[in-house]
């Protein structure tokens, strides 16, 4: 989703679960998903899909023409063979 990895989103959803527990007093043994539920919030991966899908469909018809090639101008395909040197002659420039 866009450019936040797995981890970061792990990461901001503990730091929101967390405030939301000093926030509302809740015991430690209460669940996330009863938190969210009960204090009408959404949880960090549903908003940044939202905010992601948001941001596409607004890109093609943007004034700029510059950021409406943004969807159609994709980047480049991974090559499959790592970059990794394997020698010590791999160095040497010819």
């Amino acid at each position: 989703m866009g450019s936040a990895s797995i981890s970061q989103m792990k990461r901001i959803q503990t730091f929101q679960n967390w405030a939301l527990r000093i926030i509302t007093g809740a015991p430690w043994y209460m669940r996330n998903e009863t938190l969210h539920s009960d204090l009408d919030l959404a949880k960090i991966e549903t908003v940044i899909h939202s905010s992601y899908t948001r941001l596409h469909a607004t890109l093609p018809t943007h004034s700029n023409s510059l950021i409406n090639q943004i969807t159609r101008n994709l980047p480049p395909a991974r090559p499959d063979r790592r970059l990794k040197r394997k020698r010590h002659t791999d160095l040497l420039m010819l």
